[in-house]
């Protein structure tokens, strides 16, 4: 009956140590690469291109509240082009629609122009708010892009109906447009109007590169790891299955053993992550992973939670993590519920 919640749960822990490997490696200065974005590139060039001819830089980053992970990725971003603006001496002009969006904006640009060492740039009324009504902030927006005519318009965050409205408006006034969305009904629209835009995944990508944060590029570079694999095994499967319908080979995926625990495949899959982790931690983790496999059988549940809450342990002790007995009890608890569900 669990034998589906197993496997899903034994895929969830392996990709969680994959995500904690890549962002221990990026802690430690390991390089992380990420291929170049063309939309990252022109952001210079846009901010470049305002200052030339001495029109302002405006930011749109889209009608969602906090709530929303495009809203998040698009205040990195502005980030990123405060400080560019900060440095070539360029206005920045940033219309919210909600209020919160607004606060956390003004001290997004705040910071950009503090780190820049230009703190006398920076002002209260650049990050403004216009109106939380939908097609009346893309009015607004509309209003400012006709009378100010900014070189250079960045339309990152969660957009819906408005978004053509404004792309065009831009591309009437001959403004160099990036936009980025996650927003898979507006990246068409975006594409036919603007000069760059960040594609679903490029967006949130384009955030982590920028931002620097290690935790933010390891985790992408693991994520990226884990669905190069899951396309490999999906090829896989698809050529057995199509040579065993064919009679070439004899081999069905429905064949294989359902419990993970009947075959070798969580040795090495626990070997693999252990050797991973012990690249970045001074301890033999894989010595737990097989006192746990071994012991499935031939010890109680009481003495296999005990192990595997060695193992947690160790781990999260070597990070830190383990501070008072309330942290402690929270990792106890996990490990239980983690058992149950593998026993």
């Amino acid at each position: 009956l669990l034998v589906g919640i197993e496997i899903t749960f034994i895929c969830v822990i392996f990709l969680c140590f994959v995500i904690e490997y890549f962002i221990e490696c990026a802690k430690i200065g390991e390089p992380i690469y990420m291929r170049p974005i063309a939309a990252i590139k022109a952001m210079e060039e846009a901010v470049g291109r305002a200052t030339e001819m001495g029109t302002p830089v405006l930011y749109v980053p889209g009608i969602s509240s906090l709530d929303q992970i495009d809203t998040i990725s698009g205040l990195t971003i502005l980030g990123h082009v405060a400080g560019m603006t900060a440095e070539y001496e360029a206005n920045l002009h940033v219309p919210v629609c909600v209020p919160i969006v607004m606060e956390t904006a003004k001290e997004t640009c705040k910071e950009s122009y503090l780190k820049k060492g230009r703190p006398d740039l920076y002002r209260n009324d650049m990050v403004h708010y216009v109106t939380d009504d939908q097609f009346a902030y893309a009015a607004g927006v509309n209003g400012i892009m006709l009378r100010e005519k900014p070189a250079a318009v960045f339309f990152q965050g969660k957009f819906y109906a408005e978004s053509l409205i404004l792309a065009e408006t831009g591309n009437s006034i001959g403004a160099i447009q990036i936009a980025g969305t996650g927003s898979s009904s507006q990246i068409p629209f975006f594409v036919t109007a603007c000069d760059y835009t960040l594609i679903g995944e490029e967006f949130y990508a384009a955030s982590a590169y920028l931002s620097g944060s290690p935790e933010m590029l390891g985790s992408i570079k693991g994520q990226d790891y884990v669905k190069v694999g899951c396309m490999i095994a999906i090829v896989i499967v698809f050529i057995s299955s199509m040579l065993n319908g064919y009679g070439i080979i004899d081999f069905n995926i429905e064949s294989l053993p359902t419990d993970p625990f009947e075959t070798d495949v969580t040795l090495i899959v626990c070997g693999i992550i252990s050797y991973n982790l012990s690249r970045s931690l001074p301890i033999k983790l894989y010595e737990y992973f097989i006192l746990i496999m071994d012991s499935h059988r031939s010890r109680t549940q009481n003495e296999l939670f005990i192990y595997f809450c060695k193992l947690v342990t160790l781990y999260l002790n070597r990070r830190g993590t383990l501070r008072n007995r309330t942290n402690h009890g929270i990792v106890v608890f996990w490990c239980y519920i983690g058992m149950y569900i593998l026993i």
